[in-house]
């Protein structure tokens, strides 16, 4: 049997805030769904571009949220498009899900996606990309959608105590030596600092140095 649950969206991520961090933090979950970094992009970005946001929320009979899809609607010309909030530098579309949801509903969402889709009858699609097949041995709550396979674009490594030991971790012995003559004749070339341009003129002459 299909677990029960109301399904309604959101433009306003901040009356979602105190529900999504409390989920997030007990759910399966990516950075690309939590709430600090949709509130973020969507402030600084997603405005600016004229996207609106429309924040999928599930919840039980009891109210409480069974998962969240941060989702979002983007002209493409005369067309408007449903799809990940940020999706463009996204690299992974999960959302957010209970596990005890999860566990009742092995299926994941899609018993429930006929009723998602019913509330974007204004828009002209939907494309949702980078779907993992899997996240933390949990098989993708949307797997049934994933109809194309994207490039896993993990990049995972261990820290150590300080930066030569995990340069000497990754690195061959003639690679560090390599470095390390680039490195001093860099040094001896003057004084290296990294920062941004202070003002306009400063921009212009690195620009012009750079495509020269």
């Amino acid at each position: 049997h299909n677990v029960q649950i109301d399904i309604t969206v959101h433009s306003d991520l901040l009356q979602l805030r105190d529900d999504w961090q409390a989920l997030q933090s007990i759910g399966l979950a990516t950075l690309y769904q939590t709430y600090e970094w949709c509130s973020a992009w969507y402030e600084t970005i997603g405005l600016a571009q004229g996207i609106t946001a429309q924040i999928v929320v599930g919840r039980e009979a009891d109210g409480k949220v069974a998962f969240i899809v941060p989702l979002a609607i983007k002209r493409y010309g005369s067309y408007r498009i449903v799809e990940w909030l940020g999706a463009r530098i996204a690299t992974y579309g999960l959302g957010v899900y209970d596990p005890s949801f999860l566990a009742k509903s092995p299926q994941g969402l899609a018993p429930y996606w006929k009723t998602i889709l019913a509330m974007f009858q204004g828009a002209d699609g939907i494309w949702l990309n980078h779907l993992p097949e899997e996240w933390d041995g949990q098989p993708h709550p949307l797997s049934s959608l994933i109809t194309t396979r994207s490039a896993n674009q993990t990049h995972q490594i261990t820290l150590k105590p300080d930066y030569t030991e995990l340069f000497a971790s990754k690195r061959s012995a003639s690679s560090r030596r390599g470095a390390l003559k680039r490195d001093k004749q860099l040094n001896a070339a003057g004084q290296v600092t990294f920062g941004q341009p202070a003002n306009d003129a400063q921009a212009e002459r690195l620009i012009d140095e750079l495509i020269e």
